[in-house]
């Protein structure tokens, strides 16, 4: 009777530990793929905050660090040749100049307009009866605005 009651102890004390041991297993489990999970999404909803077009151009025509940051070297620009042709140059940082897109009100030189969509925007400045015209693409990346070419059809 010993023997059996010993026998049946020893089989029951296995079973749990087996039992046990496929529970820890399983709890393992459940934890690395609800990790899995929440990387995957917190991947997946990441939020690309998208920076304003004015509040870029004030930041942009106020400093010179934050221009060169914002301009991809060389830039290829657009000017008219001597045949009055577009011709397609590379502008280095070298010869960058800083660009200003804020306006005094009392400025009678030539008028500006901005046409903005999600990914592209564009400043038009046009002369006042002086011929003036020049058009700056800017392009949005990742929430970013950057200054991606000109094309400078003034005579």
């Amino acid at each position: 009777m010993f023997f059996i009651l010993s026998c049946a102890i020893f089989f029951l004390l296995i079973g749990c530990k087996k039992e046990n041991e496929a529970e820890i297993n399983n709890n393992i489990q459940t934890k690395q793929d609800s990790l899995s999970q929440s990387q995957e999404r917190s991947e997946t909803n990441k939020v690309v905050v998208q920076e304003d077009f004015y509040d870029f151009i004030a930041m942009f025509s106020k400093k010179r660090a934050f221009q060169l940051e914002r301009v991809r070297f060389p830039l290829p620009i657009q000017v008219l040749d001597d045949d009055f042709e577009l011709q397609e140059i590379a502008i280095t940082q070298e010869k960058y100049t800083f660009l200003n897109f804020i306006l005094p009100d009392d400025f009678l030189e030539y008028k500006q307009n901005i046409f903005i969509d999600a990914k592209h925007a564009k400043i038009e400045q046009r002369g006042l009866n002086n011929g003036y015209m020049i058009d700056y693409f800017f392009e949005n990346k990742n929430g970013k605005w950057y200054l991606q070419s000109w094309i400078n059809a003034s005579p």
